[in-house]
């Protein structure tokens, strides 16, 4: 769960036809997703899979309690 962040969809994208969704800080809320863990040497597919979105990192707090610093877009 992400603090203080919501799903949202803004903008239009013409490759998906659509408002792409988006992690967007908003007091009072909570974000839930899946974490996955990546080596660091893929960070670059990564980001070119992901152009056009901003990547940032939140904190993330698992049902078990576990806490990790994820990067998001």
């Amino acid at each position: 769960m992400m603090t203080d962040y919501c799903l949202d969809f803004i903008g239009w994208s013409n490759l998906w036809i659509g408002a792409p969704a988006t992690i967007v800080e908003t007091p009072g809320f909570h974000g839930w997703g899946a974490i996955w863990e990546l080596d660091k040497a893929d960070i670059e597919h990564l980001e070119h899979q992901q152009a056009g979105y901003n990547a940032f990192q939140v904190h993330v707090v698992t049902y078990s309690g576990a806490k990790y610093n994820c990067r998001v877009y």
